[in-house]
């Protein structure tokens, strides 16, 4: 289960999700994992950009939404429904 903003944001079988990561911030969270042999010295971390919104004062809409690459206006008027597809949970006006 990946949560974002007190959300569940995706969920089901890891290795489905690791393998076909469908929401943005799945994407980028596993995107800025270390890999197995890498050293912090050599690799410059990927990091996500932009700012985490503050949970006592969210903003309207996803909360991934300021960070997102892919944001459209839906993202920002509401929080998407969790949809489920064959075990596999998804919040995302993207699918």
């Amino acid at each position: 289960m990946v949560m974002y903003g007190g959300f569940v944001v995706e969920s089901g079988a890891a290795a489905e999700i690791t393998k076909n990561a469908r929401h943005p911030y799945t994407k980028a969270l596993l995107a800025a994992s270390p890999r197995f042999g890498s050293h912090y010295s050599k690799e410059r971390l990927i990091t996500i950009p932009g700012k985490v919104s503050d949970p006592a004062n969210p903003e309207p809409g996803c909360p991934f939404a300021p960070r997102c690459a892919q944001v459209k206006p839906a993202c920002t008027e509401g929080i998407p429904p969790l949809e489920t597809e064959n075990l596999h949970e998804l919040r995302c006006y993207n699918y």
